[in-house]
């Protein structure tokens, strides 16, 4: 994986990529006087912008074999899905339960990387999958003293977490085919595509107002932009598992940035909840001697 210099500097880059996912979900929720959908719209479409202009200031034009672009617009949608799943979330439960539940993805992904592709699920993996279930299950059996919480915002949660699982496994091989910045400008705007698409034109084109911008132009720049790009360049120094488990801390850093910025307390749920969910990915995550390169199959983080 490189010198101890290039591993130092890999963990430091997936750091910082952990930060800049981290106000992903106290961004959006500053931009809540919008409508799930175009947080989500303006979010990708944004976001495909800013790594468009980063990817040619680099001197990298996003060129794909036209044959790809269906495919490459058919993950986009599940990947608006999830966005627009995760936004809805955030402005349904607690910041918390909702940050939670998205990062339980690398679970979902290994459930449907086993029933859909056959692949082999590692019997040693069982008991991380049994915790993370078990965790998310009792987050979403709900808090009695958080009355923000709501059953319908835990789900979208949980919907966001498997559209992304969804995302990151049927689309393995074409983030292997193509360069990041590449294949996320594409799939970005087939988000943005599927959401104009699918949403009614009075929510996507409505007015915006002065004070959602900011937000809205920060979600593009900080989590989608820098924290791809910085995340992208961790693995290229340091395993897939330890950017991997690094990234869901952004759940973590989430959670105090919403306590500092937006003044909301994590539930009792969610602080005793989050460590065995935790655990759960932990165990998944982590590759098993026998399989080498076994964590490239979880799925980056979905910011």
């Amino acid at each position: 994986m490189g010198s101890e210099g290039g591993e130092r500097r890999g963990l430091g880059y997936a750091i910082l990529a952990t930060v800049f996912f981290a106000t992903a979900g106290p961004l959006a929720r500053m931009a809540s006087a919008l409508p799930p959908a175009q947080v989500a719209f303006w979010r990708v479409l944004l976001g495909a912008a800013a790594i468009l202009a980063l990817g040619l200031a680099q001197g990298k034009a996003p060129r794909v074999r036209p044959a790809d672009l269906p495919l490459l617009f058919a993950y986009g949608a599940v990947l608006g899905l999830h966005f627009y799943f995760y936004i809805g979330s955030l402005f349904r439960t607690s910041l918390g339960h909702a940050l939670i539940l998205v990062n339980t993805a690398p679970i979902w992904a290994a459930l449907l990387s086993a029933i859909v592709l056959r692949e082999t699920l590692a019997a040693a993996k069982l008991p991380g999958l049994a915790l993370g279930v078990l965790g998310t299950a009792w987050l979403v059996a709900g808090d009695p003293a958080a009355g923000r919480a709501t059953l319908a915002g835990d789900g979208f949660g949980l919907l966001a977490a498997v559209c992304y699982a969804a995302y990151a496994v049927a689309g393995r091989r074409e983030r292997a085919r193509y360069e990041l910045l590449t294949y996320a400008f594409w799939v970005y705007l087939g988000a943005a595509l599927a959401l104009a698409i699918a949403a009614p034109r009075t929510t996507i084109l409505a007015s915006v107002p002065a004070a959602a911008w900011p937000p809205l132009v920060l979600l593009a720049l900080l989590p989608t932009c820098f924290g791809h790009t910085l995340f992208n360049a961790s693995l290229r120094l340091i395993h897939a598992a330890k950017a991997n488990l690094l990234a869901t801390q952004e759940a973590t850093g989430g959670m105090i940035i919403g306590w500092l910025l937006l003044g909301e307390i994590p539930t009792s749920t969610a602080l005793l909840a989050w460590p065995l969910v935790m655990a759960g990915i932990v165990w998944v995550v982590l590759p098993q001697r026998s399989v080498p390169g076994e964590a490239k199959n979880t799925p980056g983080p979905p910011r």
